[in-house]
């Protein structure tokens, strides 16, 4: 596929009544297969938040661009996806266009 892709990992931030769920890394743009190839890393090796005490993780693949991560701790589990997006535009603080460039 052509374009630009990045990976994006969303997970739970905080604990208790302050949990979240969030956008907590993006990569840098590149193209798809590599963005497919980082995703498939990062789903086996990311280390998330939550639980501090990791006692295994399984990894469930949802279509072509998504894994769900589901990962066992001491006293709960809880889980964080991996998806391959597309870049399709990119804005600077004063709201001009960057990416694509016209």
């Amino acid at each position: 596929m052509t374009g630009h892709w990045a990976v994006v990992i969303e997970e739970n931030t905080n604990r208790g009544d302050y949990m979240q769920w969030r956008v907590t890394h993006t990569s840098a743009a590149m193209p798809y297969e590599h963005a497919v190839g980082a995703a498939k890393e990062t789903a086996a090796l990311y280390q998330p938040q939550h639980p501090t005490l990791q006692q295994g993780r399984t990894v469930y693949h949802s279509g072509s661009d998504t894994w769900m991560v589901l990962v066992e701790g001491a006293t709960s589990n809880h889980h964080f996806r991996v998806s391959v997006v597309e870049v399709v535009a990119q804005y600077d603080k004063a709201g001009r266009l960057t990416y694509p460039l016209s």
